[in-house]
This record gives C-alpha cells, sequence and structure tokens, in this order.
C-alpha cells in the first residue's frame, strides 16, 4: 500500500472526491478502505460524518480495489445444488403438455 490519507466528510461520494484530489488522481484509480460508515442528519443518533482511508490503488488490482476471498468459490460451488441448477424447486420435473394450439383464423369468427 502506497502513501494513505484518511478523509472524513458528509457523504461517501464526497470523501472519495476529497481524497483522489487530495491525492491528485482520478476517483477511479482510488483504492478505499470505510472506517466508519457514518450517519445521517435525520438519523436517531444524530449526524456522523464518514470516515474513509484511500491511497492509490495498484494499476494491477481490479477497479474498485475489489479482492475475490478464497472461500468465495467454493461458496459458488456449493450455492448449485445437486441438479446443477441454481435455486428453483427440488421436486419432480415440470410436466409438459405439448405444443400449443395453432392460433384461430380470424375468417371463422361470427360477431
Amino acid at each position: 500500500m502506497s502513501e494513505s490519507i484518511n478523509i472524513e466528510a458528509a457523504s461517501y461520494g464526497d470523501a472519495v472526491q476529497q481524497a483522489a484530489d487530495r491525492l491528485g488522481i482520478s476517483p477511479k484509480d482510488l483504492a478505499v478502505e470505510v472506517l466508519d460508515p457514518g450517519r445521517s442528519a435525520n438519523s436517531l443518533g444524530g449526524f456522523r460524518p464518514v470516515k474513509l482511508r484511500a491511497w492509490q490503488r495498484d494499476p494491477e488490482s481490479s477497479p474498485d480495489g475489489a479482492r475475490i476471498p478464497p472461500s468465495a468459490t467454493r461458496r459458488q460451488a456449493f450455492a448449485v445444488g445437486e441438479e446443477g441448477h441454481r435455486g428453483g424447486r427440488r421436486g419432480a420435473a415440470v410436466e409438459s403438455y405439448g405444443p400449443p394450439p395453432p392460433p384461430l383464423d380470424a375468417s371463422l369468427i361470427t360477431p
């Protein structure tokens, strides 16, 4: 991790923009760690600013700075059921009633 800075702002977007301005880079080149998500003025606990730590991200990493943990691939493998499909009902196959009937001929319809 290169030079990091701590930022406090009223919103997440403002904090990211301030960090990018202070580091002299584009917001998309920024890696961010949220230290405190803050609270809005309308919350019961009252206003608290957003606090983040920001630094210039490694050009080889993904744009949002996210890294896929090794356990994520294992969790995805377990999300698929025995039949090889995700979610849905686990019962018998859906019955098929054949193809749909042919469309009606409008000339044969009487008032």
